[in-house]
């Protein structure tokens, strides 16, 4: 599917939009992206989405966006588009159009989803990159802007993602992902919240946690620490959970998220958790 995008009130093809068209609204400074899921007729996660950008906008003092009315919006833009059976990557991005009213105008764009679970990649690798100290502030204010690329090449081979390595604090997250070390049995491990605003996926995991009885401990993980993990999961609310096979070498024996995932995506509103 080409990528399309919903701008002043009609849908454009990405290819055929003017520079002149998307410029205006991309230059208008610091913005927010949403990147969620429709799965089963619905946005997956939506109330974890909902809240997030609530949260986002207070933070850049945009509180006058009304979403009941955006989700009317966004709802009366997909149903020309006949959705039932899709899985799709949506995606809304929300700039300023006016200061000192502080209110927002929105952007959306719709392509197709990559498939839950693990993509159709073996093994799953991911790459380690060092995060500069001075780094941190600029990076991990908001987990809904200011984004990086998610892939780099380390040995020349093409990882699957990036995981971003503080010299003291250790592993911190991936670009696009939340970062779940499993222990073994029903021990995990995930390293402090850094930004205001957490991953999606991370919040609805922290919950169905709770209603399996996991132990999940927040800490530093630091190299030590890792060499004890058995397994990784990286948590996205476009992906679900992808089960990491290697890392720096390292065989892992990560458990199948299959189970989780039907339960967070399935059409009965598990996700609500």
């Amino acid at each position: 599917m080409m990528h399309e995008v919903f701008v002043k009130g009609a849908w454009h093809k990405l290819d055929s939009l003017s520079g002149k068209l998307l410029e205006p609204l991309w230059t208008k400074g610091a913005g927010i992206i949403e990147t969620m899921r429709w799965e089963n007729q619905n946005f997956a996660l939506k109330a974890y989405h909902e809240q997030r950008i609530k949260k986002s906008l207070e933070l850049l003092h945009w509180p006058s966006l009304k979403l009941p009315l955006l989700w009317q919006q966004i709802y009366e833009a997909l149903s020309i588009k006949q959705l039932e059976n899709k899985s799709l990557k949506i995606r809304l991005t929300f700039f300023p159009s006016s200061p000192i009213e502080a209110s927002t105008e929105w952007l959306m764009q719709i392509g197709e989803a990559p498939p839950l679970g693990n993509p159709d990649k073996s093994p799953i690798q991911v790459g380690i990159k060092t995060m500069p100290v001075d780094y941190i502030g600029s990076f991990l204010g908001l987990k809904t802007i200011n984004r990086l690329p998610y892939q780099f090449l380390s040995h020349n081979q093409r990882c699957f993602e990036t995981l971003w390595n503080h010299p003291e604090w250790g592993l911190l997250e991936g670009t696009i992902s939340n970062i779940w070390l499993w222990m073994g049995q029903n021990r995990w491990l995930i390293p402090p919240p850094l930004g205001q605003v957490q991953g999606v996926m991370h919040q609805w995991l922290l919950n169905y946690s709770i209603s399996q009885r996991w132990e999940v401990r927040q800490q530093h993980l630091i190299a030590e620490v890792c060499k004890e993990a058995k397994g990784l999961w990286l948590t996205n609310a476009l992906r679900g959970i992808i089960a990491v096979d290697e890392w720096e070498g390292k065989k892992l024996n990560s458990p199948n998220p299959q189970e989780v995932l039907e339960r967070c995506f399935n059409p009965t509103g598990s996700s609500s958790l």
